[in-house]
């Protein structure tokens, strides 16, 4: 995979909260090394529905599913699976990619309404998106692809339509305020965020490793339901199978990078 692929797939591939957000609304629920001990390498379906039923149980405003759903699974996996995610309001990710599998398919309701005032510089026809039956429950699904590290999209193309980032996506969920375009900038409500010509965010990246939630206290029913009441939670993967990405001259985690990148972008809003 070469370095453009590999930040095409930043997002995408399946995420302790690092470089924790300045508002405080989200938390990342992390399967880390020392879940990985305890319950497994990688997470099974069957898993992910435990955590993500026990989330929404917990008063989280929003879950970002932060796995891939595309493969086929198996069962009763699966139907546990679309049945958490129908139990609030889950957010699912995708990816324009073109290996194999892919498929074409994206529901109408997750498009971008309107037409936006600049083109979007990440398009495609084909990508590996959701099975149908956790999109059906999902109250979206979203894109999780990049140019840069430090330049967040907003929006992409998908089959010939706008679609919203990953990272509008959560914004709109943790501002409770839909996305829209004024000049030169996104807007979730009041809040603010200057753009460029191809609808990307700036932002300045540094990595850290403060406030995240271990999944093991979730699977371990300890008191952890504060954390993540009324917030959105990310759900993500650290463990040893997590790829990594060349960032100053390290190699860091996907989704250290990722959640370092959230952190950012919530602090670099500003107020109309």
């Amino acid at each position: 995979m070469n370095q453009a692929q590999k930040l095409s797939v930043l997002t995408l591939t399946c995420l302790s909260l690092a470089a924790a957000p300045a508002s405080g609304e989200v938390v990342f629920v992390d399967y880390d090394a020392e879940t990985v001990k305890a319950h497994g390498d990688f997470p099974s379906r069957a898993a992910l529905a435990e955590l993500v039923s026990a989330l929404h149980g917990a008063g989280a405003k929003a879950v970002i599913l932060k796995f891939f759903l595309d493969g086929p699974g198996k069962e009763p996996d699966n139907t546990q699976l679309a049945e958490a995610i129908g139990k609030g309001r889950t957010v699912l990710q995708a990816t324009v990619n073109t290996e194999p599998p892919t498929t074409r398919e994206l529901p109408a309701r997750f498009r971008f309404p309107g037409k936006p005032p600049f083109q979007p510089a990440i398009q495609g026809d084909a990508g590996w998106l959701p099975l149908a039956r956790f999109s059906d429950k999902a109250a979206r699904v979203c894109f999780a692809d990049v140019r840069s590290l430090e330049r967040l999209p907003m929006l992409e193309i998908f089959g010939g339509h706008p679609v919203p980032s990953l990272y509008a996506c959560l914004l709109a969920e943790e501002r409770g305020k839909e996305m829209r375009f004024s000049a030169n900038a996104v807007e979730f409500g009041t809040a603010r965020w200057p753009t460029n010509a191809q609808g990307e965010v700036a932002i300045q990246l540094e990595l850290g490793h403060a406030g995240r939630l271990p999944a093991l206290r979730i699977f371990a029913a300890k008191d952890w339901q504060s954390h993540v009441r009324g917030k959105v939670a990310v759900l993500m993967y650290t463990g040893p199978r997590s790829p990594t990405l060349a960032f100053r001259g390290k190699q860091e985690k996907v989704h250290d990078l990722f959640a370092a990148q959230v952190g950012a972008l919530l602090k670099s809003t500003s107020r109309k």
